[in-house]
């Protein structure tokens, strides 16, 4: 995680105690540890008992101030760690944990982010061009107050500059050109 990351701080101010920063941190991880939870098919009561382990387990293990770039995959295992040790206590055989549902949720929470890093502009055309039923480049031309020629050379650079947020570079996605840098808010 980087530290412009709008979470990227909020790990060692909850470190610290502060009930929001935990709030965050909370709200922001939770899709990545239910993921994993759902990749290993529990009964929502041992799903419960799971995540409130995980979450407990962070409060008293995980040094928040020594790297906060390490705490999703230490969320990651210490929930796959869970739920191994809840399906051998129930005596069950263990399914294959399911990396697509981990990876989409992933995806959207770094989707999220990068429109999160864009300036307003980006951020709202992107958002438009990504609505259902899609806006044809005339009518987002009007919304925009472009011409229309003008649409597709701004999504183009919009969607690079959503690809060169440190979000979408984190997942793995290529780097945008060089001379693409993201406009930010911050």
């Amino acid at each position: 995680m980087n530290e412009n990351h709008p979470v990227g701080k909020r790990p060692v101010a909850a470190a610290d105690g502060m009930e929001h920063a935990w709030k965050a941190v909370v709200d922001r991880y939770a899709p990545v540890v239910c993921a994993v939870v759902r990749a290993y098919r529990l009964e929502p009561a041992d799903a419960k008992i799971v995540s409130q382990m995980v979450w407990l387990r962070l409060a008293d293990d995980f040094d928040l101030s020594h790297d906060p770039a390490t705490l999703r995959t230490w969320l990651v295992t210490t929930t796959r760690q869970e739920c191994v040790r809840i399906i051998h206590r129930r005596g069950q055989a263990e399914p294959p944990a399911i990396d697509a549902e981990l990876r989409r949720v992933e995806q959207l929470q770094a989707l999220r982010d990068g429109l999160a890093e864009l300036a307003p502009e980006d951020r709202n055309l992107l958002m438009m061009v990504a609505r259902d039923p899609a806006i044809s480049d005339d009518h987002l031309g009007r919304l925009l107050h472009i011409p229309v020629d003008d649409v597709g050379p701004m999504r183009s650079r919009s969607l690079a500059r959503l690809r060169a947020t440190p979000s979408m570079r984190d997942l793995g996605h290529r780097p945008a050109p060089d001379d693409v840098t993201p406009r930010s808010t911050r």
